[in-house]
């Protein structure tokens, strides 16, 4: 951390990106990690549809892999815009068609549909890959004011969504 601390100190062309349930504010506290105190925090919330979709089909001018609208949708319902779940997802899609397209040999088109994003979901690829953020939230939900871990089980059942009226 000491090293980390120095590059951030001593270059302003070095920058780093922290993400996760903790805040900076939380991460100072430990008196024994004075490196996070000398970061500014941007704080970076949920992202819209659109910036979804863009981050997803234009991570870089020559990503060749296509999304289909409806797939888009559906990573966006799933996460509602969550940045780290988004580019999970991502992530799991283009493993995927790695593995079937250049270990397993299967010819496939470099399209990815809805059946892609559900096939990561129902094989809980998602939720073993993500199991720290998810067991963070949980945590988190365990904290503070009670009950918020009975209204995440209650929500659960709701797959879809639920509406508050």
């Amino acid at each position: 951390m000491a090293v980390l601390r120095g590059f951030v100190q001593m270059s302003p062309k070095i920058a780093f990106a922290f993400a996760g349930l903790h805040t900076l504010e939380e991460m100072t506290e430990d008196y024994f990690q004075p490196f996070f105190a000398s970061v500014i925090p941007i704080r970076v919330g949920f992202l819209n549809r659109a910036t979804t979709r863009q981050l997803l089909a234009n991570p870089k001018p020559e990503f060749l892999l296509i999304y289909e609208a409806e797939a888009m949708d559906r990573i966006y319902d799933l996460t509602f815009g969550q940045p780290y779940l988004v580019q999970l997802l991502g992530f799991l899609l283009v493993g995927r068609y790695n593995e079937e397209t250049f270990e397993e040999g299967k010819p496939r088109e470099p399209v990815f549909k809805v059946a892609d994003v559900d096939a990561i979901i129902a094989q809980n690829e998602l939720f073993q890959n993500g199991s720290y953020y998810f067991t963070g939230v949980w945590q988190q939900a365990g904290q503070d004011a009670s009950g918020q871990q009975d209204i995440l089980k209650v929500l659960a059942k709701y797959s879809e969504g639920c509406s508050y009226l």
